[in-house]
């Protein structure tokens, strides 16, 4: 097991890891909508919330070497599921063509009052374990 390290995530600043890798197999801890350089909460809607914690989310995948196109499993955390609709639209434009396995639930709330947390795992194609 390796445990991901990039530099807008220290492992000692935190009690976990951003993803953890273990074979051909990444695991992705939650991304929220953060300004890494600031910590502060990107968007005031579900839309631009979605699209900064997709963003975050990429910029993680593409330190290891991988895009979204590798992503077989997304979890959503929604702190109001009504606002599904409008998240749904701005997660399909993002991934287009490519629909990995998902799960999408309400949760009671999220750190600093967020609307939204993925957590996501990706696969590592052939050559590149």
């Amino acid at each position: 097991m390796e445990a991901i390290v990039t530099p807008n995530f220290p492992l000692e600043k935190s009690a976990y890891s951003p993803a953890v890798r273990v074979g051909d197999t990444l695991y992705i801890s939650g991304q929220v909508p953060l300004d890494s350089a600031t910590g502060n909460v990107i968007g005031d809607d579900i839309t631009s919330q979605t699209r900064k914690t997709f963003s975050n989310l990429e910029a993680l995948l593409g330190h290891c070497g991988l895009s979204l196109a590798d992503v077989a499993k997304v979890t959503i955390y929604l702190s109001d599921i009504e606002k599904i609709g409008e998240m749904n639209q701005e997660y399909a434009r993002i991934l287009g063509d490519h629909k990995p396995a998902r799960a999408c639930v309400e949760v009671s709330r999220i750190a600093l009052d967020m609307m939204i947390e993925v957590e996501a795992v990706a696969i590592f194609p052939e050559g590149n374990a």
